[in-house]
Parts: structure tokens; C-alpha cells; sequence
């Protein structure tokens, strides 16, 4: 079976964000990168990533009964929040808080991806009839292109660029996996079932 269009669009971009989010302690050695890491994060990881998925794709789970507080949704913006607080801090860091702020970041956003990879994306795509799939495509092109489109690949490149420097796009995946390995535990404390899908592949390189 096909990954259903919104999901692959939301998988899609998380391979852009995990490969930055691998490429993170590099930065330390490489500061006069930060001001544009920072606003990948800010740009094309929460307001065009999160955005989609926190005013259409949870709104579109919530309306299919999942609970908004709690495990998974509860937990997810608690991350969304949580990274917004520590980009925050990374784009004011002195020398002596980047280390800490560089590994916190990579951490969380590799965690992240994977408890919607393999918790919330399975769960949606048997949660969401086809025409709440097809209706929530629709809102994620729209979303877009209020995003912009061009603003949206720009950064694109940029995180493409980035990952080629620090050969981060194996290390991302091989992350990814890892925690996959070990994400059982979470899924049965949301009381969820099933087969946890094997690892997705990043972007190709273009």
C-alpha cells in the first residue's frame, strides 16, 4: 500500500530536518553557519513544518477522536514547543552554552521525527478515511504556497547543501534507525498496536 499523500509530504521533510539536526554539533566548529541554521529551524522546520501539522494534521486527527492532550498529540507539542524554546536560546548561545544547545537540539528533533514516523503517521493512516487524505492534501498545498514555494525550496537547498558538507545523510538515517529500535516502549504507553514500518529512506540527493 501507498503512503497516503499527506504523510509522505510530512516524511518527506522530515528527512531535510533530521539531516540538519545530525549535522548540529558540526556547527560548533563553524558558528558563522548558525544565524542560517537558525533560521531553517525557525523557517521551514516549525512555521512550515509544524505549522501543517499542528492547524491541519493533528485538528484532522482530533476530528477522528484522538484526544488533543496526552499521547501521541499531548506529547508531540510538547516538543514542538520545546524545540521553539531552544532555537530561541541557540540564536542569542554564547561560547559556552552551544555545546549543550547543539546536542540538545539534535536529540530532540531526531526523537521527535521518529515518534511520528513510527507512532502517529501508522496511526493516521488508519484513522483517516480517503476523503479526510485527500481533503488534508489539499490544505497542506495551500499551506504551502501561503509558506511560499520558493521559500519552501530555498531552504530546501539549504538543508541539502548542509548535509552534503557533514556527510550527515547516512549518519541521520542510521540515527533514525537506532531509535526506532527502541520506540515499542512509548508506542504501548500510548495503547497503540501494530507493526512498527521499517526505516524510511531520506531524500535523494539531486
Amino acid at each position: 500500500m501507498s503512503t497516503p499523500g499527506p504523510i509522505s509530504v510530512l516524511e518527506r521533510e522530515h528527512r531535510f530536518i533530521a539531516g540538519v539536526a545530525a549535522a548540529l554539533p558540526f556547527l560548533e566548529a563553524s558558528p558563522r553557519m548558525l544565524p542560517d541554521v537558525v533560521g531553517f529551524l525557525r523557517e521551514y522546520a516549525d512555521a512550515c513544518h509544524h505549522g501543517k501539522e499542528e492547524v491541519l494534521f493533528f485538528a484532522a486527527l482530533e476530528a477522528e477522536g484522538l484526544p488533543p492532550a496526552g499521547c501521541p498529540l499531548g506529547v508531540l507539542r510538547n516538543d514542538h514547543d520545546e524545540a521553539r524554546g531552544l532555537v530561541r536560546r541557540l540564536s542569542a548561545a554564547d561560547a559556552a552554552d552551544l555545546r549543550y544547545l547543539l546536542g540538545a537540539l539534535r536529540e530532540l528533533y531526531l526523537n521527535h521525527i521518529v515518534k511520528e514516523d513510527y507512532i502517529l503517521q501508522p496511526l493516521a493512516a488508519r484513522l483517516l478515511p480517503a476523503d479526510a487524505m485527500a481533503e488534508l492534501e489539499q490544505r497542506f498545498e495551500a499551506a504551502d504556497q501561503r509558506f511560499g514555494l520558493e521559500r519552501r525550496d530555498r531552504w530546501e537547498r539549504f538543508a541539502t547543501e548542509l548535509i552534503r558538507r557533514f556527510h550527515t545523510e547516512g549518519m541521520a538515517a542510521d540515527e533514525l534507525d537506532h531509535r526506532r529500535r527502541h520506540i515499542s516502549e512509548l508506542a504501548r504507553t500510548c495503547h497503540l498496536e501494530g507493526p512498527i514500518p521499517p526505516q524510511l529512506p531520506l531524500p535523494p540527493s539531486t
